[in-house]
């Protein structure tokens, strides 16, 4: 009788853990009752934190996985999702697939603030800037949060290799600004700070031009 078992098992299982705090024990026997009933959330959740307490990271990330796959809400995914990109980074050294599971994170929700300061810590990293700046400008987008979008964009220009493209990364952040800041007057001086480096670029000198006329601000 498998739900027999699953009982007996899980019921050993919160003994071991809880009266007689062996772990390991806890574990053998929480593992049984996956195999005897499958993968119930009850049953993961009690092996994510023996998991966690003794420190055994790779199973851990793999009940991680399975727990995301029968989560009830997108939220529950995505804070799973969350949690294996943190142990991949701090445990595993990976920011590879840290970064794929901050996506998925994403993914499930948007606004998961613990994925976006992850994600945003990894700006630092010159190998994952592109990469991780290409999420986090959709993600500011899809919230309408305009000044870290803006913040972003200063980054970019900042961390620009040539003098084209920190020119075509100021034209962007000017346009951000006008259009979804709705300040046209700090379009008009990042666009100035894009002419004072690059002053042959004629289109940015007409749409420089355009912007005074908005602002008035022709000196």
């Amino acid at each position: 009788d498998s739900d027999l078992a699953k009982f007996l098992y899980a019921t050993l299982g919160r003994i071991s853990e809880q009266e007689l705090d062996d772990a390991a024990a806890a574990i053998t026997a929480y593992e049984e009752a996956v195999r005897q009933a499958g993968d119930q959330p009850e049953l993961l959740l009690a092996l994510d934190r023996l998991y966690e307490k003794t420190k055994n990271y790779e199973s851990l990330l793999e009940i991680l996985e399975r727990r995301a796959s029968v989560a009830g809400t997108e939220y529950e995914q995505a804070e799973i999702c969350y949690r294996m990109a943190t142990i991949q980074r701090e445990q595993f050294n990976d920011s590879s697939r840290s970064l794929l599971s901050l996506r998925r994170s994403l993914e499930y929700s948007p606004s998961h603030e613990g994925a976006i300061r992850e994600l945003e810590s990894m700006l630092a990293d010159s190998d994952f800037f592109e990469e991780v700046s290409e999420i986090l400008e959709s993600v500011y987008r899809t919230l309408n949060d305009t000044t870290r979008l803006a913040a972003l964009f200063e980054r970019r220009i900042g961390l620009a290799g040539s003098s084209e493209e920190r020119l075509e990364a100021r034209r962007t952040l000017a346009r951000v600004l006008e259009e979804e800041v709705g300040d046209v007057g700090a379009a008009q001086r990042i666009l100035q700070q894009g002419v004072v480096e690059e002053p042959s670029s004629l289109g940015t000198l007409e749409e420089l031009a355009r912007l005074a006329s908005v602002t008035g601000e022709w000196r």
